[in-house]
């Protein structure tokens, strides 16, 4: 779909809740908290672990994804727990 999308040379705009998804296939993100825009840019610019705890509650680390180079976030098992640094070339 992501391509249909992309071939129309169209802006699209896409609102969507997971993160992930969201920083495979958009190319800007814009997040909102609270009702106002506190970040926006390219997904590797703007899904921080401290901006993710801060809008959403949630614990993370950024990885690079091993297929597309984008990042991905993995979750902490732990509500606001802390997640271990990954291993030395994980994610990369």
């Amino acid at each position: 779909m992501s391509r249909v999308v992309r071939g129309l040379g169209r802006a699209t705009l896409c609102v969507l809740h997971d993160l992930n998804l969201a920083a495979a296939y958009c190319d800007r993100l814009y997040v909102l908290h609270r009702r106002r825009i506190v970040a926006d840019g390219p997904p590797a610019e703007v899904l921080h672990p401290d901006l993710v705890r801060t809008v959403f509650g949630v614990a993370c680390t950024q990885l690079t994804h091993p297929v597309t180079g984008g990042p991905l976030l993995a979750f902490s098992p732990l509500p606001g727990g802390p997640l271990p640094a990954p291993a030395e070339g994980a994610g990369r």
